[in-house]
Parts: structure tokens; C-alpha cells; sequence
């Protein structure tokens, strides 16, 4: 993943915890932008864990 998709992505997963935290009054939710990586990184590696179990590999060009 290049840096600025990873940025974008980034941004929008703090955009997302953002409005899902205006929406819950009851209890304030933060997430810096490191959280925010954090958790991709973490979402990213489970994503290519379950690939890899059910046999994907990349199409070569």
C-alpha cells in the first residue's frame, strides 16, 4: 500500500470513528490518527491471513 492510499485510508477509518462516536452520545470515542493505523495495519493482516487460507495468490502481471 503507498503511503498517501495508506493516508487516505487512514483518514477516512478516523472519519468514520469520528461519526460513529457523534452518533453515540453515551460514551466519547477518540482515535488519534496512530489508532487509526493501528487498526488498518491490524485489518490488513487478518485480510491477507484469510487469503493465504484459502490458497490466493497475487495474479503476476
Amino acid at each position: 500500500m503507498t503511503p498517501k492510499i495508506e493516508s487516505a485510508a487512514v483518514d477516512r477509518l478516523a472519519e468514520q470513528v469520528a461519526a460513529a462516536a457523534e452518533s453515540d452520545k453515551t460514551e466519547a470515542v477518540r482515535m488519534t490518527r496512530a489508532d487509526a493505523l493501528q487498526l488498518l495495519e491490524a485489518s490488513l493482516a487478518d485480510a491477507a491471513v484469510r487469503r493465504e487460507r484459502r490458497g490466493w495468490r497475487p495474479t503476476p502481471p
